[in-house]
């Protein structure tokens, strides 16, 4: 059986190897429903508020199928009530999933989420260090403020069968105490493909630890399965390792790794 290790979101075609969107009328796409048309935005944001991501990557997606759907959060920060207006995708390839109406009030520390489907139209070959085929916008208008705030939409179309994604690719834990133990990180796996997808394995060594995986577990094309990692250091260093999360695809195991670093003192 063949065996690799890749630290990026899979694509394997193991034969080598390896629009519209839903809501009211203040729900829309731009006009012409480009993509890779972007609008200039001031990378500012929006006074009083904060959003809970400022990109989005859908990463690779099997060709004219839906991608498991990815969630933003608005929140409101500041100490007047925000009304959100209109909401909308400037590329008609990245889809709402059953938006909330509008308008939207938010009360100070109130929050709303929108969830956002990734639909491409066209395959190219798949190929990490390229950068995304489809870039798209998320715009949210609130009353009396003229520039939206903007999630970056990206994400590629591919004609692999097999197809998981992971986000993050790397963790970072930065410094921690000895005797301490980090905050938990959840790490997102989804399957971009056609294909069944099964998670035999999830593995790392001291002083890093991983939760959420208890067994043999199947990933359904669009459905998405989450573990933890932690850092919990018992010696002073410099620690880097990887999570190896083990894939049974037909004809290869696959190794996806995921990075981790921490620092104790």
């Amino acid at each position: 059986m063949n065996k690799q290790l890749i630290f990026v979101s899979l694509a394997l075609s193991v034969s080598t190897a390896f629009w519209a969107c839903s809501g009211g009328p203040d729900l829309l796409f731009t006009p012409d429903g480009s993509c890779n048309d972007l609008l200039e935005i001031d990378p500012g944001g929006v006074p009083g508020v904060e959003v809970s991501r400022s990109r989005i990557d859908f990463q690779y997606q099997f060709v004219a199928t839906t991608s498991f759907p990815r969630a933003v959060t608005v929140t409101n920060t500041g100490a007047n009530t925000m009304t959100i207006e209109r909401v909308l995708t400037n590329c008609e390839q990245f889809v709402l999933i059953d938006p909330a109406p509008l308008p939207a009030i938010l009360q100070p520390a109130a929050e709303t989420s929108f969830s956002i489907s990734f639909e491409p139209q066209a395959a190219v070959e798949a190929d990490p260090e390229a950068p995304p085929s489809v870039t798209g916008q998320l715009l949210v208008y609130f009353e009396g403020i003229a520039e939206p705030l903007v999630v970056m939409l990206t994400g590629t179309g591919v004609a692999e069968e097999h197809i998981v994604n992971q986000d993050p690719l790397a963790v970072d834990f930065g410094t921690v105490q000895v005797g301490e133990t980090s905050p938990r990180v959840a790490i997102l796996l989804w399957n971009g493909g056609t294909g069944t997808e099964t998670i035999s394995s999830v593995s790392t060594v001291p002083p890093f630890l991983v939760f959420g995986f208890s067994g043999e577990t199947e990933l359904q094309p669009a459905t998405a399965f989450e573990i933890e990692v932690q850092f919990a250091p018992d010696t002073v260093g410099d620690f880097q390792q990887v999570v190896i999360i083990e894939l049974n695809v037909p004809g290869f195991q696959v190794f996806v790794g995921l990075q981790l670093r921490g620092i104790a003192n």
